[in-house]
């Protein structure tokens, strides 16, 4: 997180004249985690980039929808979209098992 931290400082202003600073903020936490993690989570193997971050934020983190989507920097209906077709995606796995 540390490293994220610094790239996110190294990089303010331009974060400051974004369009959405939490999704910044966020893109530049997801990359550094993603470039550490070895195996990859089932949900990421699973999903697209955009609805795993919206599960895991809304169902591992317990965020509100429109606290999801500030962070990520889309509309609401957006993140509801990406998770009606989590769901979807997760249940087919599930019954192709």
């Amino acid at each position: 997180m540390d490293g994220a931290l610094a790239e996110l400082a190294r990089n303010w202003q331009a974060a400051l004249s974004s369009p959405c600073l939490p999704a910044v903020a966020w893109e530049t936490l997801t990359g550094r985690v993603g470039a550490r993690i070895r195996k990859p989570d089932f949900l990421r193997l699973l999903l697209s980039e955009q609805q795993a971050d919206a599960v895991i934020l809304r169902h591992r983190l317990g965020l509100e929808l429109r606290d999801v989507a500030q962070i990520m920097g889309v509309p609401e209906p957006v993140i509801i979209g990406q998770l009606r077709w989590a769901r979807s995606a997760v249940q087919h796995a599930a019954i192709a098992r």
